[in-house]
């Protein structure tokens, strides 16, 4: 079993964005430009880094051998689990050929609990296939043809974002069969193939994943990401943010203890927020054609975030 709790990460630096603009290139952008930008970049905690080389592994071994197993990033809202997915599926693109689609991962996100023949159906439409020849199939229809699908478009990894709605809406529920016939399929597909299953989810998630051996030990690995608290991690976040903004200077975010704590006042550590607390106040900065951030950016950023009279900027 793998878990990191991502308190215990060490910050490291970022480099570029997860898009092909490079820093310099943003600094002669626009302040939307900035702030997309700033917004993208990466910032590799332990959480990060190790989910990426954790996956890689994964689908490696996916090319290897059936049942490879699987990845649970578990974390409340804003503490970076979809970052951690969005960064893995554009490292591992989709491509077009003449004569196939080569579709290296699925990536499936919940709004709700989805019906067998709905998961079926949108796995089956992002591997290319036609929807109007998915009509009227039965449920074991569209699963073989999703196993020929896989196959065929060389899939090495299906990952589930907001993965509690599968799991954890089960009505009825029966004790031995969590997450009911939708948990029943996904057990059977992976069963049948060679697909990694990266799951992601709230913290209610870690039920299933301890309670249920027959979840446990086909996705053994575990990774828990949490909110930063305001000690020495949370002020290199800061500095290593503060590397990555376009503006031609530093603001010292992570050096001025009362700005640092104002920071985090604002966005009690959670990486969501701080990203977009700090975004909006770099578009501002740019607006302003300011080389640096300045506390009355962070002020204004805070208000239109939050609509709060009570600003720690001020």
């Amino acid at each position: 079993m793998i878990e990191s709790l991502l308190d215990d990460a060490p910050i490291i630096v970022p480099g570029t964005s997860r898009t092909s603009v490079t820093r310099e290139e943003a600094l002669e952008g626009s302040p939307e430009q900035k702030q997309h930008y700033f917004l993208d970049v990466k910032i590799e905690v332990d959480g990060f880094t190790q989910a990426s080389k954790f996956v890689d592994a994964l689908l490696d071994r996916g090319k290897r051998r059936l049942k490879p197993g699987g990845l649970w990033v578990i974390g409340e809202g804003g503490v970076g689990k979809s970052f951690i997915l969005d960064d893995i599926y554009k490292r591992y693109p989709h491509l077009d050929t003449s004569i196939a689609r080569i579709t290296p991962l699925i990536c499936l996100s919940f709004r709700s609990r989805p019906s067998a023949s709905d998961l079926l159906c949108t796995m089956l439409f992002q591997l290319g296939q036609d929807s109007g020849l998915m009509k009227n199939k039965s449920n074991d229809d569209l699963e073989d043809s999703l196993i020929e699908s896989l196959k065929s478009c060389g899939t090495l990894g299906i990952m589930f974002d907001e993965a509690h709605h599968l799991w954890l809406n089960s009505s009825g529920r029966i004790k031995d069969r969590v997450g009911g016939p939708i948990g029943d399929l996904l057990k059977r597909m992976y069963d049948r193939t060679n697909i990694a299953y990266i799951f992601s989810g709230t913290p209610g998630l870690i039920n299933t994943v301890f309670v249920d051996k027959q979840v446990r030990t086909r996705w053994a690995g575990v990774i828990t990401l949490k909110e930063f608290e305001l000690d020495a991690r949370f002020y290199g976040l800061l500095n290593a943010l503060d590397s990555a903004i376009p503006l031609p200077k530093e603001s010292g975010l992570g050096q001025r203890r009362k700005l640092a704590e104002s920071i985090y006042a604002s966005t009690l550590g959670n990486f969501r927020l701080i990203k977009d607390l700090l975004g909006e106040a770099v578009f501002l900065a740019a607006k302003d054609n300011s080389p640096k951030l300045e506390v009355h950016h962070l002020a204004e950023a805070h208000f239109r975030l939050f609509c709060d009279r009570e600003n720690p900027f001020v």
